[in-house]
């Protein structure tokens, strides 16, 4: 399947949520059309999101940017636009590949952005600024026949300043004990494989210091949880991988 562009997010989601208002002329501010079609991503945000960083341009937007560009969006998140001090892609000149930096008002507390069980099962914690640094776009064959999940296309962001913590609600971590924990966010992912894009967080637990993976179905608006054996093992080698900058 030919793959159009990629992401990023939360935050997942989070992070991409602005993309600026050009002082500098050598970055941009990409419009709706830059969007992947809503059969390939169902929501519009992040539909949006993956176009930019699919793009490979260098952006950088504002609060108010990210208004006005996204008020012709359909979405159910509910985007802290006025704590947004500003968002950008960049490469610094000594470096291989972009950073992707957001830079709130202060520290930020908003709901988990996708629903869980008919409600938003928690919260996302920010600190008021955060930079990831991307690795290379790949494919990512699997030459396991246990563990089959490939990406035409894979992005790899890791968190190099700043925190972000999902906080799960206390009583599913008492409920699903297994399946869902606050997790110290460390690696973000997006990939498309040959059916759908996906969004995989990589950390630890909070209260465990367990290796966490967990993935989100952007095509089919849903988290797959149980994470699926292939899956989890999937992400097990992209954590272990270590940077892909070769």
């Amino acid at each position: 399947m030919h793959v159009r562009r990629l992401v990023l997010c939360l935050s997942f989601t989070v992070w991409a949520m602005a993309q600026p208002a050009c002082a500098n002329p050598g970055l941009q501010r990409p419009g709706r059309e830059i969007a992947l079609p809503p059969e390939e991503v169902k929501d519009s945000f992040f539909a949006y999101v993956i176009g930019v960083i699919g793009s490979r341009m260098e952006v950088e937007l504002s609060g108010a940017d990210l208004r006005e560009i996204l008020t012709e969006f359909t979405t159910g998140l509910d985007l802290p636009f006025d704590l947004v001090a500003g968002v950008s892609r960049s490469r610094r000149p000594e470096a291989a590949y972009p950073d992707l930096g957001i830079a709130f008002s202060s520290s930020v507390k908003i709901p988990i952005p996708f629903a869980f069980l008919g409600y938003h099962p928690g919260s996302i914690i920010a600190s008021e600024e955060i930079l990831f640094t991307e690795t290379r776009p790949v494919r990512f064959d699997s030459p396991d026949p246990q563990a089959p999940v490939t990406a035409d296309i894979l992005y790899v962001m890791r968190l190099a300043r700043g925190s972000v913590l999902v906080d799960v609600d206390d009583w599913l971590e008492w409920l699903l004990p297994s399946l869902i924990q606050d997790t110290i966010v460390e690696i973000i992912c997006v990939f498309h494989d040959e059916t759908a894009w996906y969004c995989m967080l990589a950390g630890t637990g909070r209260n465990t210091g367990d290796p966490i993976v967990q993935f989100f179905d952007f095509t089919r608006n849903r988290f797959l949880v149980p994470v699926p054996a292939d899956y989890r093992a999937f992400g097990e080698r992209i954590v272990n991988a270590g940077p892909l900058t070769y």
